[in-house]
């Protein structure tokens, strides 16, 4: 009976509950896979509780037999009271006093062993769930901000620092938006392998659609680029017709990073948009255009780095 109940316990490992949260944060923009997520947080602690009030209830039960052995065994204090009633001979008495004795002992052993190893499996179920409602409580107050209003606090007891804080931070910010901006126009776009493994979790829900990517040939960027990107698409299990080709790419607003979207499936083009942003393949907004193309495939153009 032990080991039947810790493989019903085993089956929640303590590991799942920290493999959630970080699913959970990765893929948090992209809401039907967050109702995923949010619907295993539920069916996990379901199962816990249901574990929780199958193993109380036993206790109970192993409590309640102790309780009945305790009550047999003293037998011989109870049982002259009903020989009042039924009228037994003296020896049948004797007889009956010794087996209830003798059962009241057997249940004793087996409530007392039964409370041990249930009392056990309720601590154990209790830990598990105290987890899973710490993670939770830790996530619902990171995403309440809770870090910012502790940086606003420490910013209110120190408002003499805050002041020259305040100036060193604007100086921070302006030079490293300054280097970010050469930055980017001396590298070259490329796709790393995090960033595939970012996309490939991210259009997992569009495994299998169409997508044409292209770009000038005659641009070296893109040409570098563009291999690269359509590799990590084919790796998220999309099929991708990709290629160079000469094409008359419209300005790009402010803000862009060169990636161009058109199709009058306006789901899929908003999933893949957001995929590229979550990749870091691409910076809001993305431009979305809806042509109607045949074959229920978008397309995807790269534009010239730094329109």
């Amino acid at each position: 009976m032990m080991h039947c109940a810790a493989l019903m316990i085993n089956r929640v490992p303590p590991s799942t509950i920290q493999q959630i949260t970080p699913i959970w944060k990765a893929l948090s923009s992209l809401s039907p896979l967050s109702v995923i997520v949010a619907s295993i947080d539920g069916s996990i602690k379901s199962d816990l509780e249901a574990s929780h009030a199958l193993w109380f209830s036993l206790l109970i039960a192993a409590t309640v037999l102790v309780f009945l052995g305790v009550v047999l065994e003293e037998a011989e204090g109870w049982v002259p009271y009903l020989n009042k009633i039924l009228s037994v001979k003296e020896i049948t008495e004797y007889r009956l006093i010794k087996r209830l004795a003798k059962l009241g002992w057997i249940l004793i052993v087996i409530g007392v062993l039964g409370e041990g190893v249930f009392e056990v499996l309720v601590y154990r179920v209790d830990n598990r769930l105290h987890q899973f409602d710490e993670a939770s409580l830790n996530e619902a107050r990171r995403e309440a901000g809770n870090a910012a209003e502790s940086a606003k606090s420490a910013h209110g007891e120190a408002d003499a620092v805050k002041t020259e804080a305040d100036a060193i931070d604007k100086r921070l910010q302006v030079a490293s938006s300054q280097l970010a901006t050469a930055e980017a126009k001396l590298a070259w776009r490329s796709v790393s392998n995090e960033q595939k493994k970012i996309l490939k979790v991210a259009v997992r829900a569009m495994r299998g659609r169409k997508i044409d990517l292209t770009w000038d040939g005659a641009d070296p960027e893109q040409d570098a680029f563009g291999p690269q990107l359509a590799r990590a698409l084919r790796n998220a299990e999309l099929i991708v017709d990709a290629g160079p080709a000469s094409i008359n790419i419209p300005p790009a607003e402010t803000g862009s990073t060169g990636i161009l979207i058109e199709g009058d499936d306006e789901e899929f083009s908003e999933w893949m948009a957001k995929s590229l942003v979550l990749a870091h393949l691409a910076r809001r907004p993305v431009s979305i255009f809806p042509v109607h193309i045949n074959g229920a495939r978008i397309q995807i153009r790269i534009r010239p780095k730094g329109l």
